[in-house]
């Protein structure tokens, strides 16, 4: 997802970008939305690059909570890469972040905690000014409980997996004062069957098949089956005298002496006078 600015930020779940479905531009003309498919119990990582030309303060929000964030206090206007794939417990572990299913209940005291945010990720920049801080760790924010009849349609939520060792931090820490107009960067995440049913997301392309049409097997009964073998025939041509014609007489017929036949192949066909 890219703004007006030439920021360009995505999101990937283990390692494989998302895909983005439905891109909105707001009417201020400078918030960007989109759409993701979330996948309950496997990780994520949020990365954005940029040309900055002033100082910049990118921070990233999590289902409505602050996570922290990057910033930018030399810029060149070069390209400036930045991603995050947790929360700091340490200096050397880190939290990942994590899609998990929403947790809901029907105690009644759980009407107060709102969903507001729930189910997004976002990147807030605008130009700041910073001052020096003191880098401190805290546990991640746990995750919340809704009442379910606030759920909402919001099936996941963001929760942070088992600590893992990650490289020690060689940055220095910034607090960000605010100038001028931030600009947001909205992925609103639901898992991808979810997204299909409204409509967000395309379903499955389903591929047509001709049904096979079985041809009638032929039976093979040896019971109703009479093979015949004939001999090869040997074709004699005879011919007659015409006696009536010679001897103006009523026809005869010549007695023939037959003798015989010697035994010849049967691919040959001889003709015999008499």
């Amino acid at each position: 997802m890219r703004i007006h600015t030439g920021l360009e930020a995505w999101v990937s779940i283990e390692g494989e970008r998302c895909e983005e479905y439905g891109q909105t531009l707001a009417a201020n003309g400078r918030d960007v939305t989109c759409w993701i498919a979330s996948e309950a119990g496997k990780t994520f990582s949020v990365h954005w690059q940029d040309r900055p030309t002033q100082q910049m303060d990118y921070a990233l929000i999590i289902d409505g909570v602050d996570i922290g964030g990057k910033c930018c206090v030399n810029p060149t206007g070069r390209l400036v890469s930045m991603d995050m794939t947790g929360t700091r417990i340490s200096a050397i572990e880190e939290q990942p972040f994590m899609f998990a299913p929403i947790r809901q209940s029907d105690d009644e005291s759980l009407l107060l905690n709102s969903v507001e945010g729930v189910g997004e990720i976002q990147i807030k920049t605008g130009t700041a000014r910073f001052q020096p801080a003191i880098r401190t760790y805290a546990p991640p924010p746990s995750g919340k409980t809704f009442h379910e009849r606030m759920k909402k349609g919001i099936d996941h939520q963001t929760s942070f997996g088992a600590a893992k060792l990650v490289a020690q931090e060689s940055v220095t820490a910034y607090r960000p004062v605010p100038v001028g107009v931030p600009t947001m960067l909205t992925f609103k995440y639901r898992p991808l069957n979810v997204l299909q049913a409204n409509g967000i997301a395309p379903r499955p392309k389903t591929i047509e098949t001709k049904p096979v049409v079985k041809q009638p097997a032929i039976e093979d009964d040896d019971s109703e089956v009479e093979i015949v073998e004939t001999k090869p025939k040997t074709s004699v041509k005879r011919e007659r005298t015409d006696v009536a014609a010679q001897h103006g007489g009523s026809p005869a017929r010549k007695k023939v002496k037959r003798e015989a036949a010697p035994k010849i192949p049967s691919d040959d066909i001889i003709y015999i006078s008499d």
